[in-house]
């Protein structure tokens, strides 16, 4: 067995067996994405593809709270315009990356994971789940939208499920992310070291890693519980029949439900020039290719984070956490069609 780890400390890569492990290692910060951790991985992916010692390839974060937490937006919104697209750009490359990637990706979905989080694992072949898992694409509370190719995943999920998860910004548990196609497998937590173990041990070479994973991973594997958001779905796709952000906090509030209410409440706090977008990024993902939706995803993450939404989504809900940002504009009615057709540009064409 061969061990070799670079010295950078914030990804750590490691090679054991024929595995090679890529450890996000920013634990205070629930490990969220920089520009530098983003070249990092994706340089050493590269690197490994021409490696015969690596047959697989295993990404993971430090830590007990989760694989990532996403971007690091609070250097993100700091960041010169520039700055922000050659980011996002890079990012997009990386999730493409992975989900093209020729050898077996096995991506540890434990605990949190947003943002770009599920932009490093949903796109590998073996993404993995646990009892801890929370997944989320929260990105309308931030005035953006979800990226990251999730809005790919968001509209192929069932029924209007993947609408009510894009507007809320609301989490998964690991059964919900398996019902809606973010995960392959469901692993206890406690059980995520046999599959390691198992990886090193035994994944083999050539065609013969790929089934070898898929095995050694199904050994830990178990039924997911049922996932709340099927068992709700008949209620959850007659409010979002018409998927217009305004018609669904309507008819939310005409459901006459507590629930249905705070739903409808939680929906009109969110940036409403990012639920516009939202709406027509997963109208325009549900014909497009993963390929394009990271093109049309480049182009809205671009345009949303030099409107001034973005730097006040960040300020409420990251640096001052007050949670109580000032939108503009602050209602639905008031969003402009222009600005939105001015954003997505050619990307419909």
């Amino acid at each position: 067995m061969s061990t070799v780890q670079t010295t950078q400390t914030d990804v750590l890569t490691t090679v054991r067996g024929r595995l090679g492990e890529i450890l996000l290692n920013r634990e205070r910060a629930i490990n969220a994405l920089t520009a530098d951790m983003i070249a990092t991985i994706h340089s050493q992916l590269d690197a490994w593809i021409d490696d015969d010692r690596v047959q697989a390839v295993l990404i993971r974060g430090a830590g007990a709270r989760g694989l990532c937490s996403g971007a690091d937006i609070r250097a993100l919104s700091q960041a010169s315009a520039f700055e922000r697209y050659d980011f996002f750009e890079a990012e997009y490359s990386l999730d493409l990356c992975i989900a093209r990637y020729p050898k077996p990706v096995v991506a540890f979905m434990d605990g949190i994971t947003m943002g770009a989080g599920v932009g490093i694992s949903v796109h590998s072949a073996f993404p993995v789940v646990t009892e801890r898992s929370r997944v989320a694409m929260p990105e309308v509370r931030i005035g953006l939208m979800p990226d990251v190719g999730a809005t790919w995943l968001l509209a192929r999920a069932p029924g209007r499920l993947g609408h009510l998860l894009a507007y809320t910004a609301g989490e998964m548990t690991g059964a919900d992310a398996m019902a809606m196609g973010f995960a392959g497998h469901f692993v206890p937590s406690d059980y995520l070291g046999d599959v390691v173990d198992g990886l090193i041990a035994g994944v083999g070479s050539g065609d013969e890693a790929v089934e070898n994973t898929r095995r050694i991973i199904g050994a830990s594997a178990v039924e997911p519980p049922a996932s709340v958001l099927v068992r709700n779905q008949a209620g959850i796709d007659e409010a979002f029949a018409d998927p217009s952000p305004s018609k669904v906090i309507a008819a939310l509030h005409d459901h006459g439900e507590d629930s249905a209410d705070e739903a409808a409440d939680l929906i009109a706090g969110m940036c409403p020039f990012s639920l516009i977008v939202t709406e027509r990024a997963l109208r325009l993902a549900a014909e497009s290719t993963l390929e394009q939706v990271f093109e049309t995803d480049l182009r809205l993450c671009a345009g949303l984070t030099a409107r001034p939404d973005f730097r006040e989504g960040v300020r409420a809900q990251v640096i001052d956490k007050d949670r109580n940002p000032v939108w503009n504009p602050s209602r639905l009615i008031d969003v402009d069609q222009a600005d939105i057709d001015a954003l997505f540009g050619d990307a419909e064409s």
